[in-house]
């Protein structure tokens, strides 16, 4: 019983040793000729690495960014970056290695195995953790600067940077509870529910930024309206002129705290009683108040399978574009330029626990395939038609940057 599962865990360490010690970092593979960028090797299981490394040097708002910072580790992302984005007649291979050594909550290794698979959404929050560590670390030189980022209440440190609003409104009165801003570095967008098995982008984004209803939330200005209203129904009924007067001057009052845009809590309990609550249905909405340079979209594709009692993967197709207008997903009183263009994919084969990522990506006028060390020119309906789609990478063009058919 043991010797067939000996003999494949021995065929896996061979051709791990192998992989790992027969493909040196800058060794030359041979490729059809053509203007090709570099490849990175598979040091065992590191294809969720390879594809956002190969995403993030697709991005020009993103490598400018890192010219900008001398630290360790974003200095040794840079250099990969540079050496996988220069044109070559041959691909390179080159090796995340000397990246992950520097990187602090780096992937788990084991000696024979390779790298544990891991998810590659998770890889790219963890890298983008360390940069931004990196950045706010202080220099004597920075400290003047430093001061001046402590006046803004929310810092954009990195190109992925963007800001996320979410408003919570009555849905009888349309009072707001105010608004909550916070950073995100992306869009994590869920699979429709359904039989469907294809979906746009655009439907997703529809989803996320779909209000979400809270029945039975008290309300400021409904239940004030509430109070007021039955206060001028009792004054009908009373006939003592003293008391009628207080109840006049109690309206006259909520009145004029009606007019406001606001409400806030410390006038709303001044003029309410416990007895005298109004609850309603609210909605939280979800907003993008400020756009990032390089937006990263992630899909969502575990789901709980109730059936199984497990979690698979959703292998919906999802349909994307090459340009992306996130103007209707905006916040009402933005005014950010929201007209992306689409700069790599990447996608992911194979089951919820276990498969293999590869990407597509722009750069230089084209669209490249690549799977760890293997790179090839495709066409943009390549890239369109591709399945599994996992992340996406879309940046905010100008004219350096913009595909010459668009």
């Amino acid at each position: 019983m043991w010797i067939p599962i000996l003999v494949s865990l021995l065929i896996l360490v061979v051709s791990s040793i192998y992989m790992l010690f027969n493909r040196e970092e800058g060794e030359e593979k041979e490729i059809k000729p053509g203007p090709f960028i570099g490849g990175l090797a598979n040091d065992g299981n590191t294809c969720f690495i390879n594809s956002i490394i190969q995403s993030l040097a697709s991005s020009t708002a993103f490598t400018d960014f890192l010219n900008q910072h001398d630290k360790t580790f974003i200095k040794t992302l840079n250099k990969l970056l540079s050496e996988l984005n220069v044109h070559r007649e041959k691909s390179k291979l080159f090796s995340t290695k000397p990246l992950l050594k520097v990187m602090n909550d780096s992937p788990s290794r084991h000696l024979f195995f390779g790298y544990n698979q891991e998810d590659a959404q998770e890889f790219y929050q963890n890298l983008m953790k360390q940069i931004e560590s990196e950045v706010k670390e202080k220099d004597e030189k920075e400290e003047e600067d430093e001061k001046e980022r402590k006046k803004t209440p929310l810092n954009l440190v990195t190109p992925v940077d963007g800001i996320q609003t979410e408003e919570i409104k009555c849905t009888n009165c349309g009072e707001s509870s105010g608004k909550r801003n916070t950073v995100v570095s992306g869009l994590s967008l869920s699979i429709p529910k359904g039989t469907r098995h294809t979906f746009d982008l655009n439907e997703l984004l529809d989803e996320f930024v779909k209000p979400e209803l809270i029945d039975g939330v008290e309300c400021n200005r409904c239940t004030l309206t509430y109070v007021k209203d039955s206060l001028e129904s009792n004054l009908q009924n009373i006939d003592n002129e003293k008391l009628s007067l207080k109840i006049r001057e109690r309206i006259d009052e909520i009145s004029k705290v009606l007019r406001e845009n606001t409400i806030p809590d410390d006038v709303f309990q001044k003029f309410s009683t416990t007895n005298m609550v109004k609850h309603v249905t609210k909605a939280k909405s979800t907003f993008i108040s400020k756009p990032p340079p390089l937006l990263c979209i992630h899909i969502n594709r575990s789901v709980y399978d109730p059936a199984r009692g497990m979690v698979r993967k959703n292998s919906s197709k999802i349909n994307f574009p090459i340009k992306l207008d996130l103007s209707e997903y905006m916040a009402p009183d933005s005014n950010e330029d929201s007209s992306y263009t689409l700069k790599s994919v990447v996608s992911h084969w194979g089951t919820h626990n276990y498969g293999h990522y590869t990407c597509h990506r722009w750069h230089n006028d084209n669209w490249y395939a690549i799977s760890d060390d293997e790179v090839s020119l495709c066409t943009e309906e390549n890239v369109l038609k591709s399945d599994g789609t996992y992340m996406l990478f879309y940046e905010l063009p100008n004219k350096s940057i913009l595909h010459p058919n668009l």
